[in-house]
């Protein structure tokens, strides 16, 4: 946290990008066999949803805004 890194923030974006899409995905799509119905979207789970997106759009935003900041500093 002290040293934060573009790779790390390129990874957890896509990390939690993952989690919404699989969010939805087993709120939506049937299921196979052994899982049954898809679950029912709850006002938890889209606020919780909704903070992921703010931190994707944070992470994303911060690995812009390092990659601009190494190009400043090795030009300087």
């Amino acid at each position: 946290m002290a040293r934060p890194a573009r790779r790390l923030a390129i990874i957890g974006a896509a990390g939690n990008v993952g989690s919404v899409i699989l969010y939805f995905a087993t709120r939506i799509e049937n299921l196979p066999a052994p899982f049954g119905a898809p679950e029912g979207i709850d006002p938890v789970g889209i606020v919780a949803k909704i903070a992921e997106i703010s931190l994707v759009a944070l992470l994303i935003y911060l690995a812009v805004y390092l990659k601009k900041a190494k190009t400043v500093e090795t030009k300087a």
